[in-house]
């Protein structure tokens, strides 16, 4: 196994164990009381945490098409034929 799956697991385990431990439930104001338990908001913000780096790692780069790239014609000067007729 690579380190990555290996450090997603062992991150996925503290979580549990800092989950499992905070069990009293807060009280939130969320338009009125609600009472809401450590593990659901510690969950939730891990949850929220995978989300982002999900989409985040998704979203790189793309390998672009050939098409969509225009060629230019370049004389020994450098420059193309548009750049020499924006020059005169």
């Amino acid at each position: 196994m690579s380190v990555k799956p290996i450090f997603i697991i062992l991150i996925s385990i503290v979580a549990a164990l800092v989950a499992i431990n905070y069990t009293e439930e807060l009280i939130i104001w969320f338009f009125g009381d609600t009472k809401i338990s450590h593990i659901g908001i510690i969950c939730f913000k891990f949850f929220i945490g995978w989300l982002v780096g999900f989409l985040m790692g998704k979203s790189g780069n793309k390998p672009k098409d050939k098409a969509e790239f225009e060629e230019y014609e370049e004389d020994e000067s450098g420059l193309s034929h548009e750049d020499r007729e924006y020059i005169n």
